[in-house]
């Protein structure tokens, strides 16, 4: 069984851990191609969107951040332990994601770096495509519209 709870304050450091130690190598990258600081960047997680906890059969599995952009609902990221790769917890994430925004947005976005070909087959597999190439920062944007109800 899957549920989400919001992240609350004192969470955020050790997410922030989890999403370096998952995507430091990008993450890094990226926030000196923005000229932005790893603390600005910590800020912003904190301060922008929505995270919400994963939880799968009660045992903590990873997290999502969100942003709703007026028509766009952003995903900054889906991280998981990789212990719980591979389960359908990423797919379910979406697809309750899907859910609750379907009638509220046009379309789900994402960025992922060219090099992580395995996330975006991931994505691909879900639903997303290709939207916009973003050369400087190495990395794609993806997007997967939404059936409006």
């Amino acid at each position: 069984m899957i549920r989400y709870e919001r992240a609350k304050s004192e969470d955020y450091a050790s997410l922030m851990a989890m999403m370096k130690e998952h995507a430091g190598d990008y993450i890094e990258t990226t926030l000196r191609l923005m000229g932005i600081s790893e603390d600005r960047f910590f800020e912003l997680f904190k301060e922008t969107g929505d995270t919400y906890n994963i939880y799968f059969d009660n045992r903590f599995a990873g997290f999502y951040w969100i942003e709703k952009r007026e028509e766009i609902l952003h995903i900054h990221g889906i991280v998981l332990h990789e212990t719980f790769q591979g389960k359908g917890i990423g797919k379910r994430v979406f697809r309750d994601l899907e859910a609750a925004y379907k009638t509220r947005v046009k379309s789900m976005e994402l960025g992922v770096h060219k090099s992580n070909e395995k996330a975006l087959r991931f994505y691909e597999r879900n639903g997303f495509e290709i939207h916009k190439t973003l050369d400087e920062l190495n990395f794609l944007i993806l997007r997967k519209p939404l059936s409006q109800q």
